[in-house]
This record gives C-alpha cells, sequence and structure tokens, in this order.
C-alpha cells in the first residue's frame, strides 16, 4: 500500500481485502436532465419517481437515495415500485 501524502511504501498483512471502486452515476444520466446534482437520478426518496418527470422512476445504484449502493437496498427498494 501506498501513503499518498508521503509516497511512502507500506506492507500490511490482512485476510480479506474488499476494493470498491469509485461509485458515480453513468454519464447518460449524470450529464442529463435526470441527474441530481451529485449526479445521480433524481427521484423522490419515498416513491422512487422522478422529481421533475412524471413518467420516469429509478431503483438501484443510479438513485440519488441515502442508501448504500448494494443488491441489499435495491430489495428494500423494489416492494415500492411494485405496490
Amino acid at each position: 500500500m501506498k501513503n499518498l501524502a508521503t509516497g511512502e511504501l507500506v506492507t500490511v498483512d490482512f485476510d480479506l481485502l474488499h476494493i470498491v471502486p469509485p461509485q458515480t452515476a453513468p454519464k447518460f444520466v449524470s450529464e442529463s436532465p435526470l441527474a441530481a446534482a451529485n449526479g445521480y437520478l433524481d427521484v423522490n426518496h419515498n416513491t422512487l419517481r422522478h422529481n421533475k418527470f412524471a413518467n420516469v422512476w429509478g431503483i438501484g445504484d443510479i438513485c440519488n437515495l441515502p442508501t448504500s449502493k448494494t443488491a441489499a437496498a435495491v430489495f428494500t427498494q423494489a416492494p415500492v415500485l411494485v405496490d
């Protein structure tokens, strides 16, 4: 591992290494009128309906929601769209 502040290389022992890539919305959303200020799909947190376009709904990692970007989050979001 490299210390970005000092440039020093450090060896670290571990049993499990979980690397997460940067999470961002795809450009076709982040650079469109569908995006919130942070680039994710601008949906209502309770209904998952877009805040500007009534015929757009969202689910999953693309949404501007206060949830993690995981399958577990999608699992809890799905019933909102199905009911």
